[in-house]
């Protein structure tokens, strides 16, 4: 959207402001930590290897997160210690290569089979954490499993319904210290209703906006409150 990013920098703030100890402590430890996690290489690696493919198209690769964007995706599942992730939507996998890197034991990919799947399936197969599967087998997955995620990442490709049934699916998946993470915010005004929604969800405690993502916490010990927090990537 046209100017978003001037109007969300103008009404966001930095670790100052936010009077949230969990907030504050996750801004200035994690957000605005710049020391490296261990084994950024293969993330680097993999983020290379997917900008110069020529697999694929020029507009398929403008979804593709920068290399801030993925190290800073790795120190998020780092600080929080994930252990158990699940990554919903259309990727092109550099997301889970970020998580993969950060101590998660065990990584579930779901994604929409597309023109790519087997280039990227072949560039992950040596990362033993991520298991790969096709989008339709998300509701069984879902359906039939008791697991309970540290970490969901939801790709919402600009879809309203799609995403917020999305949401609604892995919410029995989820504990009170897990995290969900929505991408393309301000990617239009669908995306900013959407946002609304998970904002107001009756489960859902604490959100930050970085416009970058969108993170949504569950913490039944926290007061409900939303953030909009500038990041530098």
């Amino acid at each position: 959207m046209k100017f978003a990013y001037p109007k969300f920098w103008w009404k966001s703030k930095n670790q100052h402001g936010v009077h949230s100890p969990f907030v504050y402590q996750l801004v200035t430890q994690c957000f605005y930590d710049k020391n490296p996690v261990e084994n950024q290489a293969p993330i680097q690696q993999f983020h290379q290897d997917l900008s110069t493919s020529k697999n694929i198209d020029h507009q398929t690769k403008k979804s593709l997160i920068s290399l801030p964007q993925a190290y800073f995706l790795n120190r998020v599942a780092h600080y929080f210690h994930i252990k158990y992730a699940l990554e919903i939507g259309n990727s092109l996998g550099m997301e889970s290569q970020s998580f993969a890197q950060s101590g998660i034991e065990r990584l579930q990919v779901f994604t929409e089979v597309n023109t790519y799947s087997e280039f990227i399936k072949e560039k992950l197969k040596a990362e033993q954490k991520i298991e790969w599967h096709p989008i339709q087998t998300l509701e069984k997955q879902l359906g039939n499993s008791e697991e309970k995620y540290d970490l969901v990442f939801i790709h919402t490709e600009n879809q309203f319904e799609r995403s917020k049934n999305h949401f609604e699916q892995i919410l029995p998946h989820l504990h009170n210290d897990s995290l969900v993470i929505f991408d393309n915010l301000y990617l239009s005004a669908e995306m900013q209703e959407l946002w609304s929604y998970i904002k107001n969800h009756p489960k859902v405690k604490v959100t930050i906006d970085s416009f970058y993502f969108g993170f949504v916490f569950f913490r039944e010990e926290q007061a409900k409150e939303n953030f909009r927090i500038r990041l530098h990537l």
